[in-house]
């Protein structure tokens, strides 16, 4: 009798240890699916994120007025379908005129269009200080069209100054209105090049490669080292950016 009691229990226990082991596979099983469920969902949520932030990142196309054209070089190719229009966009400080050699091309800038006589577009800009110049192209052919930009500097610019010769000499200076007049001299010979100007308004630097003089800001002379060969290129304005009329020597 004991015996069977004995065995009995073993079987009961035998039977709860069997039915606590597949109640703890449900619940790994359901943790299992919990997980897997969690992950999907973040992954699905990180879809959804990444292409939120692709829509919000919507890029211009190049030549449009949101993402212009720039223009780096002095002669800049353009190349217009029928009918097509395209921006360009410039920082330089420098007044200058563009030229584009087509009859059928016209351009745009702060509202005014210019179009070709004798078959060339020309327009002057007048940049202001820390501003983009942006203005545009179109062709208003039927065909496509390949032609050219160019930059044109007014005699007198930074970037085509007038030429100084000798080793001294003096300069008359005809100074408009918030502009500087520039001038380039190349030296003849090792030394220091002086300027020299009794105009009390004058303001007056010069610049030879890295090396910049001191500006005279009403003073009367200016001065930098120079190596024969050495291009200096002098920038001649005014204190109060009006119009001015007076002369300045040079001399090495």
């Amino acid at each position: 009798m004991k015996i069977k009691t004995f065995l009995t229990f073993l079987l009961a226990m035998a039977f709860a240890f069997s039915l606590s082991a597949c109640n703890g596979d449900d619940e790994v099983s359901s943790l299992s699916s919990s997980v897997n469920s969690e992950t999907a969902s973040d992954s699905e949520s990180e879809s959804e994120s990444s292409s939120s932030s692709d829509e919000e990142y919507v890029y211009a196309p190049a030549g449009t007025l949101d993402d212009p054209f720039w223009i780096a070089e002095d002669v800049t190719e353009v190349k217009l379908d029928a009918g097509q229009e395209i921006y360009f966009a410039s920082r330089g400080s420098e007044s200058l005129t563009f030229e584009i050699a087509n009859e059928n091309v016209s351009v745009l800038y702060k509202g005014t269009t210019y179009t070709a006589e004798n078959g060339v577009v020309s327009f002057a800009i007048i940049p202001e200080i820390g501003s983009i110049t942006i203005f545009s192209v179109k062709n208003n052919a039927t065909e496509a069209i390949e032609t050219t930009l160019t930059a044109v500097y007014p005699l007198g610019s930074r970037l085509n100054p007038f030429e100084l010769t000798g080793d001294s000499g003096e300069q008359i200076v005809e100074l408009p209105q918030n502009n500087a007049v520039y001038y380039k001299w190349v030296a003849t010979q090792d030394g220091e090049f002086t300027i020299s100007c009794e105009y009390p308004q004058n303001n007056i630097s010069m610049q030879n490669g890295y090396v910049a003089s001191d500006a005279t800001l009403g003073g009367t002379t200016t001065s930098i080292a120079c190596k024969t060969g050495d291009e200096i290129l002098i920038a001649v304005g005014a204190l109060d950016n009006g119009e001015h009329f007076f002369s300045f020597t040079y001399s090495i």
